[in-house]
């Protein structure tokens, strides 16, 4: 990805059903989430996990791991609740997630945030609005402050 985002910075890289990145701005998320991820501690061998669907932001935090050498557990599926994964980010002792608001099953936002901030283990909770904006950051429902 560096390479093409050096050679090639204005070619477009990477879209979804909405939207599209070119090279040099899919670089920089790339380089934002990772340096997130590794802020709040992370190491490598660490896993992370997605509740999204196929977006430009699930592209990224996979490449993201990939950089800094997170396991990427993309398999939480739409039709899981809020118990389920929570089940399952515990049985994987993932250190983070990324969920997409109203992705699952009777979820919302606050619930999400508040489930998954108190989940042991868990040190970042990364909430992203169901509506596909321009990209530019991940938002997050912040840091929990266990290391």
């Amino acid at each position: 990805m560096a390479g093409h985002a050096a050679a090639r910075p204005l070619s477009w890289a990477v879209r979804d059903g909405s939207r599209r990145l070119n090279w040099a701005d899919l670089k920089i998320l790339v380089d934002q989430v990772a340096g997130d991820l590794e802020t709040v501690g992370l190491r490598e061998g660490e896993r992370i996990s997605l509740w999204m669907a196929n977006r430009i932001e699930a592209l990224v935090v996979f490449l993201a791991c990939s950089r800094n050498g997170y396991v990427c557990n993309p398999s939480l599926h739409r039709n899981y609740t809020v118990p389920e994964v929570l089940g399952l980010i515990g049985r994987i002792r993932s250190s983070a997630i990324f969920v997409e608001d109203g992705y699952g099953l009777g979820v919302s936002p606050a619930d999400v945030c508040a489930a998954l901030a108190g989940h042991e283990g868990l040190r970042k909770v990364y909430g992203l609005p169901a509506e596909r904006g321009a990209g530019g950051s991940i938002p997050d429902c912040g840091v929990i402050p266990r290391m």
